[in-house]
């Protein structure tokens, strides 16, 4: 039984009330079905329906069009074996927001990863066009350093957040 409590102190109608909320937020989804119908969901499991997403997918061309309100930058650093992120997120003026990401790897972590699926994946998303790599075996920083500028002074970045561990040499 995945619920010993059913007619207890968890009644019918709150389940159903639980069902109900996850078929309107699929953010909901996870925590309602491990806490209610003791069903494990993973990590990998998707709170962004794949056809939300693709009905909101915009170009660059699109985001130099809108009338751009504030700017934050963060930026997770990496060195060698682990992908460097950058994410800007843009608050138009109507409300709105756009996320923009790039991602570097470093050249021979692409095709040494940690295991077979990384590899595999880190390879995909390289041909993708998803991840930069850089040459050589370290992320290569004034790369890095160009693009973040470059984006900085194009959009008059506003706020840049970071995580101070792999950033030490920026």
């Amino acid at each position: 039984k995945s619920n010993p409590n059913l007619d207890v102190s968890v009644k019918p109608v709150y389940l159903e009330s639980q069902v109900h909320a996850i078929k309107n937020s699929i953010s909901k989804r996870t925590g309602v079905l491990t806490k209610n119908f003791n069903m494990y969901i993973s990590n990998e499991a998707t709170w962004i329906l794949p056809e939300w997403w693709d009905a909101n997918v915009r170009d660059e061309n699109w985001l130099n069009e809108q009338a751009i309100n504030t700017i934050w930058c963060g930026i997770d650093g990496a060195s060698s074996s682990d992908i460097f992120a950058i994410s800007w997120l843009f608050e138009l003026t109507n409300g709105r927001i756009y996320l923009k990401h790039k991602f570097y790897l470093p050249k021979n972590q692409v095709g040494n990863a940690y295991n077979t699926q990384t590899q595999q994946l880190y390879g995909q998303w390289t041909k993708q066009g998803y991840i930069d790599v850089t040459e050589g075996n370290i992320i290569h920083r004034p790369t890095v350093e160009a693009y973040i500028i470059k984006t900085a002074q194009e959009y008059d970045v506003k706020f840049l957040g970071y995580d101070p561990a792999k950033m030490t040499e920026y």
